[in-house]
C-alpha cells in the first residue's frame, strides 16, 4: 500500500485517522471520531449521514455525477476536524513551543478566537502608518494569521480585501507572505494557499509576486497527499499558471534549490573558511593595530613600513583561491556572514524576520542607519541584499563610528549606484532566503516543521508532480542545476522524469542520470544507464573509461579488461593515453604482469614519454619483470624529482651502484613521500638478489636519515 507522507507530523493517536482520510477509507474514521478529545457532535452526524446515503446509492448501482466532488467535501470536513484536534493536543501537550506561546501573547493582548477581521479593520482604518503602534498591529496580525487552524471564508474575503482589492502596501502583503506560509507548514489550510495564490497572479508587487510563488511551491511538497487528494482543482489551477509562465517557475525552483544547497554550503564554511579567516585576521593584527580604527589610521598616515605591508600583501594574497565559495553569486553566500548577527532583540518576533526592510523602522537609529547606508554599495558589488539582513547590518551600533574613516580612506574607489531594478527574482529570493535563515538561526523555530530538513525536490510536490507540468527543456535545466549543487539523488529522478514524461531517449538524458546515480553511489544504477548511452550514441573514449571505473569499483576488474580491449580496437587510433594505461593498471593487479607491459608501452608510445602517470608504470613493470637495464634508459635525460626519483634510486640500487641509489632514495623523501610506498616498492629488488633484510635496512636507513 503507497505510503502518505506527512502524517509524522500529526500527534500519534491522530495519525491512523489521517491516514485512513487521505485513503478515502471515511466510514472506518467516522465510526472512531467520537473518541478524539474534540467533537463536534452535529457536523459528525452530518458527515456521517451523508456518506451512509452516498454509499447506499453507490452499491444500489444508482449514478451521481455529483459523487466525487461530495465525497471530496467530507474527506475535507473530516481533516478539518482532525487538525482541530492536532491543535487541541498541541495545546495540552506542548504548551510553550512558539505556536502556543504566540496564541498565549495574542491573548493577553485581548485577541482570542474570531478577532482576526475586526483586526483588519483597526489596522487599515485607526492606525497611522509606519508608526510604532503601526508595526505592533503588525506583528499581531502576522501572529493571528500564522496561529489560525483553517482560516473562515470571512476571514478569507477580509484578507484578499486587505491585500488585492485596496492593494495594501508592499509592507504588509510581504509580511502577510510569512505569516500565510508559516501557519500552513504547520496546518494545510487551502484559503491560505488560494491567497497566496492570488497575490503570486494578481499582486501589484514583483517583490510580493515572487515571495508568494517561493511559498507556494514549498507547501505544494509539504501538503502533496492532501491537495492532491481533496483539491485537485486548486491543483489544476495552480499548474495552469505555472504552465503558462516556465520562466518565473524555473527563477524560482533554482532560488528554492540555492537555499537548501546553502546548509551544506556553511558546513564548509565553518570547517575549512571560518578557520583560515580567523588565522589571517589574527596574522593581521599582529601586523597592523588590533582595531578598525587603528588600522584607518595607519594606512592614512603611512606609518606602516614597507616589511609589514610586503607580509599583510602575503597573506592577502593567499586568500582568493581558498575562498571561492564566497564569491559565488549564485549561493547565498551572505548567510555565511549574517548568521552570527542574529541575536538582536529585534529578531525576538517572529514576524521580523519575514517583514521587509524600512530605514524608518522605530528602534533603527537614523543617523546610524544613514552612515550604513553610504557604506552599501560596497557591501553589495551590485547585489540585492535581502530584508533580514538588511536589518541584521542596520542594528549595528557602530556605522557612525568607523564609517566616516572608511569612507574618506575608499574616497573615488566607492561603487557608484544601486543594485539593478527590482526584479520577480529577487522577491523569491527576500521570501525564501529570509526563511531559511528564520527555520535554521531563530529560537522559535525549534518546534516548528522545517521544510530545509527535507528532499529539496520540488518536483514532486503536488503542484508539480503532474506529467508535463515542466517542460523537456525545463527538467533537463533544472537537473543541471541539482548535479552542479550537488544534489544527486534529486537530479536523478529529475532525469527520470524527463524520460517518464517526454519518453526522451538521448544518450545526453542517459549520461546526465549515470552521472547523478555515480555520485549517489548507485553504481548499478550508473553502469546501465551508461550502457543505455553506448547503444544510442556509440562508444567514445570517456564512456568507455567510466564504463571501466564502475566495472572496477563492483569488483569486476576482468571485465573491464575485455571492456577496455574492446573499446581500444573499436575507436582505433586516435585514442589518447587514458585507456591503455587504465587497461595497463587492471592487467598489473590481476597479475598479467607481461600483458599489463605492452598495454603502459601503447600508453607511454601515444603520450611521447611525457606522460608521468604511464612512465612510472612502465618503470615499475619493467623492474618487476628483470628488465632494469631498460628502465635505466628511459630514466636517461629525464629531470629526476618527485616520483621519479623514488624509481631512479630504485634502479641505481638494482643495477649495483648502492650508494647513488640511496642518495636519490633521500632526495625523494626529503620532498615529503610516505615512507610506507618505500617498503612497498622495496620488494621489487628481490628479483635482483636483494634480500628482505636488506630491504629492511635500507628502509631504516632513509627513514633514519631525514629524521
Amino acid at each position: 500500500m503507497r505510503e502518505i507522507d506527512g502524517i509524522e507530523y500529526y500527534p500519534s493517536r491522530l495519525r491512523w485517522h489521517v491516514e485512513q482520510t487521505l485513503r478515502g477509507l471515511y466510514g472506518a474514521v467516522l465510526r472512531d471520531m467520537r473518541a478524539l478529545p474534540v467533537v463536534d457532535e452535529a457536523e459528525l452526524s452530518a458527515l456521517e449521514s451523508t456518506y451512509g446515503f452516498l454509499s447506499q446509492y453507490y452499491e444500489q448501482g444508482a449514478e451521481d455525477p455529483e459523487r466525487a466532488r461530495i465525497m471530496r467535501g467530507i474527506g475535507t470536513s473530516l481533516m478539518r476536524l482532525l487538525r482541530a484536534n492536532a491543535a487541541y493536543i498541541e495545546g495540552q501537550e506542548l504548551p510553550w513551543n512558539s505556536r502556543s506561546a504566540t496564541i498565549q501573547t495574542l491573548r493577553a493582548y485581548g485577541h482570542g478566537e474570531g478577532a482576526l477581521v475586526p483586526f483588519i479593520g483597526v489596522l487599515r482604518n485607526e492606525v497611522e502608518p509606519f508608526s510604532q503602534e503601526y508595526f505592533d498591529k503588525l506583528d499581531q496580525l502576522f501572529g493571528l494569521i500564522w496561529t489560525s487552524i483553517d482560516l473562515s471564508e470571512a476571514e478569507e474575503q477580509a484578507l484578499r480585501s486587505l491585500l488585492l482589492v485596496e492593494e495594501s502596501s508592499q509592507m504588509v502583503a510581504q509580511t502577510i507572505v510569512g505569516a500565510l506560509f508559516l501557519g500552513t507548514m504547520q496546518y494545510f489550510d487551502v484559503r491560505k494557499m488560494e491567497l497566496l495564490f492570488a497575490l503570486w497572479q494578481q499582486h501589484a508587487s514583483v517583490m510580493v509576486q515572487g515571495a508568494a510563488l517561493g511559498a507556494l511551491l514549498i507547501l505544494g511538497k509539504r501538503h502533496k497527499e492532501e491537495l492532491l487528494c481533496l483539491h485537485p482543482q486548486f491543483v489544476e489551477q495552480v499548474q495552469i499558471a505555472l504552465v503558462a509562465d516556465e520562466k518565473q517557475l524555473m527563477e524560482a525552483l533554482k532560488v528554492i534549490q540555492i537555499a537548501y544547497k546553502t546548509t551544506d554550503n556553511h558546513k564548509i564554511f565553518r570547517e575549512k573558511i571560518l578557520p583560515e579567516l580567523r588565522s589571517i585576521s589574527d596574522k593581521l593584527q599582529q601586523v597592523m593595530g588590533h582595531s578598525l580604527t587603528e588600522r584607518i589610521e595607519e594606512l592614512q598616515n603611512g606609518s606602516i613600513d614597507r616589511e609589514k605591508l610586503e607580509e599583510v600583501e602575503s597573506l592577502m594574497a593567499k586568500a582568493p583561491d581558498k575562498f571561492s565559495m564566497l564569491k559565488d553569486t549564485e549561493q547565498d553566500v551572505a548567510y555565511h556572514m549574517i548568521s552570527e548577527l542574529k541575536a538582536f532583540p529585534f529578531f525576538s518576533k517572529i514576524s521580523h524576520w519575514f517583514i521587509p526592510f524600512d530605514e524608518h523602522f522605530p528602534g533603527l537609529s537614523k543617523d546610524n542607519v544613514a552612515a550604513f547606508k553610504k557604506l552599501l554599495p560596497m557591501m553589495l558589488q551590485g547585489q540585492r541584499m535581502i530584508s533580514s539582513d538588511l536589518y541584521s547590518y542596520a542594528l549595528v551600533p557602530t556605522w557612525e563610528q568607523i564609517g566616516s574613516a572608511m569612507l574618506s580612506q575608499m574616497e573615488g574607489q566607492m561603487p557608484s549606484g544601486s543594485p539593478t531594478e527590482i526584479t520577480f527574482v529577487d522577491g523569491v529570493k527576500d521570501f525564501v532566503f529570509g526563511a531559511y535563515r528564520f527555520y535554521q538561526l531563530s529560537s522559535h523555530a525549534n518546534t516548528l516543521i522545517n521544510p530545509f530538513d527535507h528532499s529539496p525536490e520540488m518536483i514532486s510536490g503536488a503542484f508539480l508532480s503532474s506529467r508535463c507540468t515542466l517542460s523537456e527543456e525545463g527538467l533537463l535545466s533544472l537537473a543541471s542545476i541539482m548535479v552542479r549543487f550537488g544534489q544527486y539523488a534529486e537530479a536523478g529522478h529529475t532525469y527520470e522524469r524527463v524520460v517518464h514524461d517526454y519518453r526522451t531517449n538521448t544518450a545526453e538524458v542517459w549520461r546526465g542520470m549515470a552521472v547523478a546515480s555515480m555520485m549517489r553511489n548507485d553504481d548499478e544504477q550508473a553502469l546501465e544507464q551508461l550502457r543505455r548511452a553506448v547503444e544510442l550514441e556509440g562508444k567514445s573514449e570517456v564512456t568507455v573509461r567510466k564504463i571501466a571505473q564502475i566495472l572496477i569499483r563492483l569488483g569486476r576488474k576482468v571485465e573491464a579488461v575485455e571492456w577496455i580491449t574492446t573499446g581500444e580496437g573499436e575507436l582505433g587510433e586516435g585514442i589518447g593515453y587514458q585507456l591503455p594505461l587504465q587497461r595497463a593498471t587492471l592487467l598489473y593487479e590481476l597479475g598479467r604482469t607481461e600483458e599489463a607491459l605492452k598495454a603502459a608501452y601503447k600508453a607511454d608510445y601515444v603520450t611521447d614519454g611525457k606522460n608521468l602517470q604511464s612512465t612510472l608504470l612502465l618503470l615499475e613493470l619493467l623492474l618487476s619483470l628483470g628488465k632494469v637495464e631498460e628502465a635505466g634508459r628511459r630514466l636517461e635525460g629525464k629531470e629526476l624529482k618527485g616520483e621519479l626519483l623514488l624509481w631512479a634510486g630504485l634502479v641505481s640500487i638494482a643495477l649495483g651502484h648502492r650508494v647513488e641509489g640511496l642518495s636519490q632514495l633521500r632526495k625523494w623523501q626529503e620532498e615529503g613521500s610516505l615512507g610506507a610506498e618505500l617498503g612497498e616498492k622495496l620488494s621489487l629488488l628481490e628479483h635482483y638478489g636483494i634480500e628482505p633484510w636488506e630491504e629492511a635496512l635500507i628502509e631504516d636507513i632513509i627513514y633514519r636519515q631525514v629524521q
